[in-house]
């Protein structure tokens, strides 16, 4: 297409070629890619493949695929899908794009409708743009087979928009779904979040009841379901597998690298069929940024002269997106009085549903399309089926980078014997860009193997656990035994991890057992819809972000709970400019932060009049104390770095201010000798006042933590050192693996660097992990082949700026030392140590409170003794806060040395720790993946049963003199019981109440409350050794406190 406007065509091979312009372009020759095509059986026909009871169905695949002859992998697929005898159930489609894989898997299943075996298959799809794309495909297929074989099949889609008011072409949007709901259709067209919503949530209509029992499952564009989703979908299959034996799962993917070891991980009994695209000869070429429009504008001018042919353009920012529809709609009315505005058109994820299906279905007319130029984000990247692309133009390297490379230039349609030619835009101030600008061998691999990344999901995600066992719940596996069993099968960590995630659903009163069956409480499924964030309703890995709400009303206060959202800030910019003092703009309008709200994720602003703001100037950055970073329970260790250790597992981030800007309208500083302005200053936080703003992330990744106090003494702070390591093996682990740098976040303090999934956990870091080893070697290599000292363009300084002198030295010392990795797997040990305690006692619930472990005065040995013997009697232990005495590095000593003790003998899974104040348990925030929460609530045979920490509800001295220990705690639940508390679920009197902090021990039946002494030396000792014993199945043993 671009030949044609080139006037020399010689010029190819040279550098610079003339455009039909007075203006001659710096072109990139990026690559050039022979025609393709999957083998055709040229002496086989539909009618030889098919069944003899569905021969009449070959017209209708002769007709889709316009050929009498399938491709090699279409037949295989066939024959192996209904080859049921064989014993052949599952499949993985690793093919190119335009080579009829979804034939390959629609075929089959329709040959099972048709025949009776089945009544009912989902197709599964990543997006609701590719589910819409696909239904027209689905309808069409539907259509023919009625015409040929007379049998009516039916189809529908299913999604969050199906109910939503704005499918098209219906009268009722709500009755779609209710018809969709209850008389379930034969093919099945879902969005898989839709499905494991509905299914998670209860949903017990029909079309879930036929889900849950399907016999054909398809997974289409598999690599698109990465991360989070995949690990579910991975689990989700398995569970399905377990009430389904016989159900054959298809999983169809664009050409993924690995897919042996991603088959063998995810549906190991799979077998997988590949073939190449359909594609005609491709060229690409490179063209900088400052040429855009110029280049689009001629596109433009040419399509016009051949009717139907359209130019696809990709951009990843919306707002880009908007802007240059804007700059090339005006350039081009500038220029040619004649110019169509409905020629230039926008499509992305923000646009309602009607807009964008009509641009899709503008882009089907062939010759009567009218659209010469549309620019995208990548909502038609993936699968979507667009006939009349000539030229695809992407505006920049994407985000995704080699996933959205194959994905965008694949959508250049074409067919041996045609001739397409691709645009790259590089934008050279972007270090993305300009990296594969100066590499362009990279970029040109990425086009010639033409294979997407591979599928990376995190294997042993505590959060997805809890999700697939309230997903064994509704698929009516109930037995505590199979459900555990169930676990240990995906390995000893699993079941550990996904037993503690029992224990946290029977605290949060979600779940109970009873009689060895695993159900839910009388409140529980309520519950469970109100507090989300235990089981992942969401699959999506994206930060949904703060909201923030301007305060209404005539004081505009914190009290006044009218509001209304202005706009959302990012997570990460929270702690940065959107905590109380600091100024925020959305939409023009000033306002300033009055209060945040971390439960709800809320920050709440007051307008500023303008008047108030006058001379306002862009303020700085709040400032913010070093990130803590705390490894979980249970990490993989590397042996063999003597400067380093490496670890991975869940990391607890946590981030803190310790000053705020904030903007004064009263005072006034001079800067630089110049007028005086309105002014900011810094308002320096007390350590407690930080603490109260702190934000903790629970992520997967990565933690390199020094062992010596510097390299070589020669350079720098340790945390500038370990910060430009990581932004090195960041770049490294783009050329390397192929993973975005965008996608892995970097956080460092003075002795450790961590490197972690952003999103929900998308698998990249455990997969850096593994190759941590060979990306360190490159990038020791790429310093070591250098002769710069302070950085340059061979090796990272154009990149990252000029390394700071000295440095280089010390990186290449560090890099050979992460080139020492013993590359075994240290888990292995780990789960042969674990002792997984099987005997639970059927709903038996131990609590004990006030150990102070640190302090001289605790009985910590005895605690320990009794700990051990209590543990193999109970099915849930609860530490009813205070398990600390102090913080820093002696509480730290004793939460490890507690949890050798629970790992060794196999508790810590069932173990509960109730939060008391930051003195006591302050260390316990050092610890992720220990259950820690701030109260526990438990649904019993002898009632509801809430354990908190005494100060956490304002009971404090001064009510215990007034009355006694007793006494102060029946006036504190009297106090929950009228007027509660917001982080607190609501009680009534019949509530029993179980508190720490008083080190008294009391039982007080007719008021339900009870205290449960202490484990120290110097209080009295009728109240030290207490325990509380719940039997949670037998009404009559119901509350027994007793001592050790």
């Amino acid at each position: 297409m671009i030949d044609r406007i080139i006037i020399n065509k010689k010029s190819l091979e040279d550098e610079k070629f003339p455009i039909k312009t007075t203006k001659r372009r710096e072109w990139l020759r990026i690559a050039k890619l022979p025609p393709t095509k999957p083998k055709i059986e040229s002496e086989i026909c539909w009618k030889d493949i098919l069944p003899k009871e569905v021969e009449s169905l070959a017209s209708v695949l002769e007709t889709l695929v316009n050929s009498s002859h399938p491709f090699k992998h279409q037949k295989e697929a066939l024959e192996y899908l209904l080859g049921l005898e064989k014993g052949n159930k599952d499949l993985i489609i690793n093919g190119g794009t335009y080579s009829g894989k979804s034939m390959s898997f629609r075929a089959p299943g329709v040959v099972k409708l048709l025949k009776g075996e089945i009544d009912f298959m989902v197709l599964f799809y990543p997006s609701k743009q590719l589910l819409m794309d696909q239904f027209e495909q689905v309808k069409k297929l539907v259509v023919e087979v009625e015409k040929q074989t007379g049998v009516r099949l039916t189809t529908r889609m299913y999604s969050g928009d199906v109910g939503r008011g704005i499918i098209p072409g219906k009268t009722s949007s709500k009755k779609e779904l209710y018809e969709t709901e209850n008389y379930p259709p034969n093919i099945l067209l879902a969005t898989f979040d839709k499905v494991w919503y509905q299914i998670l949530r209860g949903n017990k209509s029909p079309l879930i009841e036929k889900i849950t029992n399907c016999q054909y499952l398809v997974f289409d564009e598999i690599h698109a379901f990465e991360g989070f989703a995949a690990a579910i979908i991975k689990l989700f299959i398995h569970v399905h597998k377990v009430k389904n034996p016989d159900c054959q799962t298809i999983l169809s993917s664009a050409t993924i690298d690995r897919v042996t070891e991603f088959r063998d991980s995810f549906l190991p009994e799979a077998k997988i069929f590949t073939c190449p695209p359909v594609r005609g000869e491709q060229e690409f070429l490179g063209l900088t940024r400052e040429h855009t429009v110029s280049l689009l504008a001629e596109l433009w001018k040419e399509l016009e002269t051949m009717p139907g042919k359209t130019c696809l353009v990709f951009a990843d920012s919306k707002e880009d997106i908007e802007l240059l529809a804007d700059r090339l709609c005006t350039a081009l009315k500038q220029k040619y009085e004649f110019f169509d505005e409905r020629t230039v058109v926008v499509i992305h994820a923000d646009m309602p549903y009607l807009q964008r299906k009509k641009v899709l279905d503008e882009l089907q007319k062939d010759e009567q399309n009218i659209i010469r130029i549309v620019i995208s984000s990548s909502v038609l990247e993936l699968g979507v089926n667009i006939q009349n692309i000539q030229t695809v133009v992407n505006i920049g390297i994407p985000i995704t980078q080699k996933d959205g490379i194959v994905q965008r230039m694949a959508r250049n349609r074409s067919k041996p014997g045609e001739r397409r030619v691709n645009v790259f835009i590089f934008n050279l101030a972007n270090t993305r860009d300009k990296f594969y600008w100066e590499h362009k061998e990279i970029l040109k691999e990425i086009l010639e193997t033409n294979a997407c990344n591979p599928i990376l999901y995190p294997k042993r995600n505590a959060k997805v656990f809890a999700g697939i066992l309230i997903l064994l719940i509704r698929y009516g596996i109930i037995d505590f035994q199979e459900i555990m069993t169930f676990f240990l099968k995906e390995g000893i960590l699993t079941h550990e991890l996904a037993r503690q995630q029992y224990s946290r659903l029977v605290t949060q009163m979600i779940l109970k057992k009873d009689k060895g069956k695993l159900l839910f409480t009388s409140k529980g499924e309520e519950l469970l819809l109100k507090k989300k964030e235990l089981v992942p309703f969401s699959i999506r890995a994206i930060d949904r972000g703060w909201t923030i709400n301007q305060m209404l009303g005539f004081d505009a206060n914190i009290q006044d709970e009218r509001t209304r959202q202005v706009g959302k800030i990012a997570t990460r910019d929270v702690l940065r400019k959107g905590l109380p003092g600091n100024v925020l703009t959305r939409n023009r309008q000033k306002y300033l932060v009055e209060d945040i709200n971390q439960q709800d994720r809320s920050i709440f602003v007051k307008k500023y009049l303008p008047s108030q703001t006058e001379g306002f100037n862009t303020a700085p950055m709040n400032s913010l104390s070093d990130p803590s970073i705390t490894v979980g329970i249970l990490p993989k260790v590397t042996q063999g770095p003597e400067m380093m250790n490496i670890s991975f597992g869940q990391l607890t981030i946590e981030r803190k201010p310790k000053a705020i800007v904030n903007y004064s309208s009263e005072r006034r500083i001079t800067k630089n000798g110049g007028d005086n302005s309105k002014s900011y200053y810094w308002q320096e936080l007390t350590e407690e006042e930080a603490q109260d703003y702190s934000i903790r992330e629970k992520v997967e990744g990565i933690t390199l933590s020094l062992k010596v106090e510097s390299v070589n003494g020669k350079w720098g702070s340790s945390k500038e050192m370990l910060k430009l390591l990581g932004k090195m093996l960041l770049i490294e682990t783009e050329v390397v693996l192929g993973i975005p740098a965008s996608e892995i976040g970097l956080i460092s303090n003075n002795k450790q660097l961590a490197l972690f999934d952003k999103g929900k956990g998308k698998g990249n870091a455990g997969y850096l992990y593994k190759q941590l080893k060979v990306v360190s070697e490159e990038l020791r290599k790429r310093l070591m082949n250098c002769s710069c000292e302070e950085g340059c363009k061979k090796c990272y300084g154009e990149i990252i700026g000029e390394l700071p002198k000295g440095s280089k030295e010390e990186l290449i010392l560090l890099a050979q030392d992460l080139g020492k990795i013993v590359e075994t797997d240290s888990y292995e040990k780990l789960e042969k140590e674990i002792n997984i305690q099987s005997n639970y006692q059927e709903g038996k619930i131990i609590t004990l409170a006030d150990i102070h472990l640190g302090s001289e005065f605790s009985l910590e040995e005895e605690f320990y003794e009794a700990i051990s013997v209590l543990s193999k009697q109970a099915d849930i232990m609860i530490i009813n806060g205070d398990l600390l005495d102090k913080g820093g590095k002696e509480g730290q000593k004793a939460v490890k040395n507690l949890l050798q003790k629970a790992i060794s003998e196999g508790f810590w899974s069932k173990l509960i720790l109730i939060r008391s104040s930051t003195i006591h348990d302050a260390a316990l925030a050092n610890f992720a993946n220990i259950q820690q929460q701030d109260y526990a609530w438990i649904k019993t045979e002898a009632g509801e049963v809430l354990f908190v920490h005494g100060n956490k509800i304002g009971i404090n001295p001064a009510d215990v003199k007034k009355t006694n220990e007793e006494g102060a705690t029946i006036v504190a639940k009297g106090k929950l019981v009228d007027k509660g508390r917001s982080w607190l679920p609501k009680i009534t009197k019949e509530t029993h109440l179980v508190i720490g902090h008083l080190h008294k021990r009391f039982y007080n039946e007719r008021y339900r409350v009870y205290g449960l002494g202490h484990w120290t030396k110097k209080e009295k000792k009728r109240d030290q050794k207490c325990y509380l014993l719940i039997d949670s199945s037998n009404t009559l043993n119901e509350l027994q406190l007793q001592s050790y």
